[in-house]
This record gives C-alpha cells, sequence and structure tokens, in this order.
C-alpha cells in the first residue's frame, strides 16, 4: 500500500476480517517518498511476498511516480507468474478507457464528483477549476473527468485552462492560478491535503473562502475536519471499501477463471464551511 490516510482504517479492516477466518494478513507497505526508491520497495515487496506462498494479493497501484503504469504492470507480472489472485484497492493499474484484468474496489469517483459539482454550482459557482498533482493516479483523473462532465452538463465553461497541476507545496503555482485572469469562484482537489493547501494560499492572499472562493477535496481526512473553515470533502466508506475488497479475493482464490469485476461503493459527500457559509 502507498501511505495515504484511508489505508489505516482499510488496513484494520482487512486485519478484522483476517482474524474472523483465521486467517494470516501480511502487509506491504510502500512509505518513501523517493520515487525510484518506492518503485525499488514496490518490487522487493512483491518478491517477498511470492517467497512467503501468499494465497491471495490485496494491491494498490502505486502513483506519483513516473511510467507508473509500467510499474504497476510489473509487480503485477511479478504475482501472475505464480498464479496468485490479486484483486486491485482504489484503482485500477491502466489508464481509462483500458480496461485491467483484474477486479477493482473502490469507489466511484465520476460520480461523487459530478454530486460535488451540483452542490458547488446550487452554493452559486459559475467557473470551477480542478487541482491535481503531477503523475496522477485513475483516482484521481476521474475524480477530473467527473468534474468536467458536471460542469458542461451545468452549461459552464471548461477547457486545459480549468486544470492546474502541480505539486503539493508550490505555492506559487496555485497563488498565480488564484489570481489569474481565468481565476476560479470554486475549486475541486483531487485529495484533501491539496485542498487544504489551496485554502491556506488563498488566506495569505486574502481571500475569503467561501464567500470568494468555495473549496473541496476528496477522502474526508481528519486534517479536513478540523480545518478552519472545515472542508466539504467526499467521504471515504473504507471499512466497506475493505469488506469489498476482502470478500472479492476470496472468492478469487476459490474460482480463479471468473471475469474481472469493478466494485464501485457510493460515497457520501459531506458539506462543510469551505463551500457553505
Amino acid at each position: 500500500f502507498n501511505f495515504v490516510e484511508i489505508v489505516p482504517p482499510i488496513c484494520r479492516e482487512f486485519a478484522r476480517l483476517a482474524q474472523q477466518k483465521d486467517m494470516m494478513l501480511l502487509y506491504g507497505e510502500i512509505a518513501s517518498t523517493d520515487p525510484g526508491k518506492r518503485a525499488e520497495l514496490a518490487k522487493q515487496v512483491a518478491h517477498k511476498f511470492v517467497d512467503e506462498r501468499v494465497s491471495g494479493i490485496m494491491f494498490q497501484p502505486l502513483e506519483h511516480i513516473e511510467n507508473a503504469e509500467r510499474l504497476n504492470r510489473e509487480i503485477l507480472a511479478i504475482f501472475d507468474a505464480e498464479r496468485i489472485p490479486v484483486v486491485l484497492v482504489d484503482c485500477d493499474y491502466v489508464r481509462y478507457p483500458e480496461s485491467g484484468d483484474y477486479d477493482v474496489v473502490g469507489i466511484d469517483n465520476v460520480a461523487a464528483s459530478l454530486r460535488l459539482v451540483e452542490h458547488l454550482v446550487a452554493a452559486g459557482a459559475r467557473k470551477i477549476h480542478f487541482f491535481r498533482r503531477p503523475h496522477c493516479s485513475n483516482v484521481i483523473l476521474n475524480r477530473m473527468r467527473g468534474v468536467a462532465l458536471g460542469t458542461t452538463l451545468a452549461g459552464l465553461s471548461w477547457g486545459p485552462e480549468c486544470v492546474l497541476t502541480c505539486e503539493l507545496d508550490d505555492e506559487k503555482a496555485i497563488a498565480r492560478h488564484l489570481k489569474g485572469r481565468n481565476r476560479p469562484d470554486a475549486i475541486v482537489c483531487g485529495f484533501d491535503a491539496m485542498a487544504l493547501k489551496v485554502a491556506s494560499v488563498a488566506a495569505s492572499l486574502g481571500i475569503d473562502v467561501p464567500r470568494r472562493l468555495m473549496i473541496a477535496g476528496f477522502d474526508d481526512s481528519r486534517d479536513a475536519q478540523t480545518a478552519k473553515p472545515p472542508l466539504t470533502t467526499i467521504h471515504q466508506p473504507c471499512e466497506a471499501i475493505a469488506e469489498a475488497a476482502f470478500r472479492r479475493l476470496q472468492a478469487r482464490i476459490l474460482e480463479p477463471g471468473r471475469p474481472p469485476e469493478d466494485i464501485l461503493l457510493p460515497p457520501p459527500l459531506v458539506v462543510r464551511g469551505s463551500t457553505s457559509s
């Protein structure tokens, strides 16, 4: 697993379910921030699991690495060579609209973004933009697709100028976008940490949230709940994701030849002060 805030509750639920079934659960955490080191660690963990002769793998595809799809293919090939069943958690390893060869369990990110856009438009937004990091995963791309679709359906303008791609700590790029000629009145960020960074930059520029700028994120992190103002976000049903992935892997172990499925759970929208005064 990549180290993000949704992972600990998912892993806790995995552990609970494994204990119920009297099964052993092994973890492989890829916590390094260095892209090259993360890639190497991921391969080492994959080979370790093969050596341990595990019965199945729940794998969260790696992201924020150049050529991440190729790396994920290499890792999955290690498991495939040993005929170890795999369920992907959170997202697929291939880019939309290509379909992968593994079960995928996560949330319906496109539908979630559509709900966010509907909320923002109802709150008065007319220029909705999307912020993301470079080399992002299918999860983030699907969130962006949902925002693009939602704004288009609402009759609002959408184009490349509505997307900012920058690193989380690039405050100058964020500030330029917030002060630019095409500045937005609402921003959906690919994840909560970026939304909170945008809120911080907006405060430093004297931009009132939410009166002049509405901000929303994804994941419903602890920081989102305690921020000032608290962040509107999409809640991740971590326990439900874990249970669905666990059950799917059990079924995959029993029936290796069954067709792959996408299990996309409906996540709730949590409206807070960053979009509602």
